[in-house]
């Protein structure tokens, strides 16, 4: 399982925020806390970005307890969905808790359709029903279809003029139609595998609320994609192949020139 980077130097992590009412002053700036932290000494907007900052030092216990704190108090939607959403991320962190990182995930799904990064919720418990099995809980392919459908319809790839390729749902295509290539379903995989090996590099794009600090960091992120989806695409042509296969000797052939 990926773990994010540190932040910052070893010892002082350095989190900027704007204060509610007040996005038009300069950034004032939090250093995480090395003793006991008060939570309620936080405002809603603080106490969440000191929850993310816990997290991204691998300090997952007390962004447990800043996500709870958070959830106890009057957050707006979005809000409420990022806390969540981390706390999800938090549970996924730690040893033994993954039928509750499961559980988040999906509440996420369940109570907040129009948060931004519901792809990458949805792609996330998808993997923890297939491929990454945490301690304690049991694979619910049903479950993982469901989500990565979700993640497809949300990032839809077509052949349209507008550029909207994005890793996340070529990565969702694949893990699908490897899951019902598996159950037999090889009309359905070849189809997944498809709009992969059809989609078109040039128009691969970051997932939408991805932000850059400058041109030169968005270009580089588009060359790693556009790697990442070639690479991808050279694995494909077996795949199809496969897809193709049955006992029935005439039904292969057919599908196999239809390639």
């Amino acid at each position: 399982m990926t773990r994010n980077s540190l932040w910052g130097p070893p010892l002082t992590l350095v989190i900027l925020f704007f204060s509610i009412g007040m996005s038009a002053e300069p950034p004032t700036e939090l250093a995480l806390p090395d003793g006991q932290i008060v939570y309620t000494d936080y405002d809603d907007a603080v106490l969440i970005q000191l929850a993310q900052g816990l997290y991204q030092r691998h300090r997952h216990a007390e962004a447990l307890d800043a996500c709870q704190e958070a959830l106890s108090r009057n957050l707006t939607d979005d809000q409420a969905a990022t806390v969540k959403h981390l706390l999800a991320r938090t549970y996924d962190a730690l040893p033994a808790q993954g039928q509750h990182a499961k559980d988040t995930y999906a509440q996420v799904i369940r109570e907040h359709p129009a948060y931004e990064k519901l792809p990458e919720v949805a792609y996330r418990l998808g993997e923890l029903n297939i491929c990454i099995i945490p301690e304690g809980t049991e694979p619910n392919h049903p479950a993982a279809i469901e989500c990565l459908q979700l993640v497809i319809r949300e990032l839809p790839v077509e052949s349209g003029d507008e550029p909207n390729v994005t890793y996340l749902s070529l990565k969702a295509h694949m893990m699908l139609g490897n899951l019902v290539l598996q159950k037999g379903r090889n009309d359905d995989a070849r189809q997944y595998f498809k709009t992969i090996y059809d989609c078109d590099i040039n128009k691969a794009v970051p997932l939408p609320y991805q932000q850059f600090d400058n041109e030169e960091e968005e270009q580089e992120h588009l060359v790693w994609l556009r790697d990442r989806i070639a690479g991808m695409k050279t694995r494909l042509p077996a795949k199809m192949v496969s897809s193709c296969i049955s006992s029935d000797l005439g039904l292969s052939m057919q599908r196999l020139s239809q390639l």
